[in-house]
């Protein structure tokens, strides 16, 4: 388990083997009063170490904050 405080990035990067799945759950929290909130909009960005693909996915998240993102290895398509 890792915590972030947005915008840091993770402190190191995450290796997804065969079959692998990678789960993200979180709670978006207003800085100033520390409270729950819903965002019109939400993006994932994963930014690749090389910066030849980045992808940005959407995030659905709830009235309560919560969201949940989940990715399976056996999706993903590398190019080389």
């Amino acid at each position: 388990m890792c915590r972030l405080k947005e915008p840091a990035p993770l402190p190191s990067a995450i290796e997804l083997g065969e079959g692998g799945t990678l789960k993200f759950t979180f709670t978006a929290i207003d800085t100033t009063s520390g409270s729950a909130i819903q965002p019109k909009q939400a993006h994932l960005l994963f930014e690749d170490l090389k910066g030849e693909e980045d992808v940005t996915l959407p995030v659905t998240i709830k009235e309560n904050g919560k969201a949940s993102f989940t990715m399976v290895r056996h999706f993903l398509v590398f190019r080389k």
